[in-house]
């Protein structure tokens, strides 16, 4: 299997999060679906990655087998110019970890509804 683009998907509790993935990692939203459960599903992409937010509808009790994402991430050029433009932007980002044991350096960001994303770069 070889790969073309990433997918993953978020349970939120706010849709209008989409708009923090748009301005941090220039996503753009090409899909806003309203299953007949009452949730709301914003897809965003780009060349390489699929995001799906979904906003759960309140009276949807929540789905541990379809909701169990801990954190998310993708590998970068450079984690250090990575990590500057998202600080300048106003994310809340972590120091970055070196590994040079395992040759990757890597930090994680938390989006507003303290999703965990990381950011890696190889050496």
């Amino acid at each position: 299997m070889t790969p073309t683009r990433h997918f993953w998907a978020l349970v939120v509790s706010d849709i209008a999060l989409a708009d923090w993935y748009v301005d941090m990692f220039g996503l753009q939203v090409t899909a806003t679906l309203h299953p007949d459960d009452g949730s709301v599903v914003a897809i965003l992409e780009d060349d390489a990655h699929v995001l799906e937010l979904k906003q759960r509808a309140r009276s949807v009790p929540r789905d541990p087998a379809a909701e169990g994402v801990m954190k998310v991430g993708w590998f970068v050029p450079s984690v250090a110019e990575e990590h500057a433009r998202l600080a300048a932007a106003g994310a809340a980002v972590e120091p970055v970890i070196e590994q040079p044991e395992l040759g990757i350096s890597f930090f994680f960001v938390v989006d507003p509804e303290e999703n965990v994303i990381q950011i890696f770069s190889r050496r």
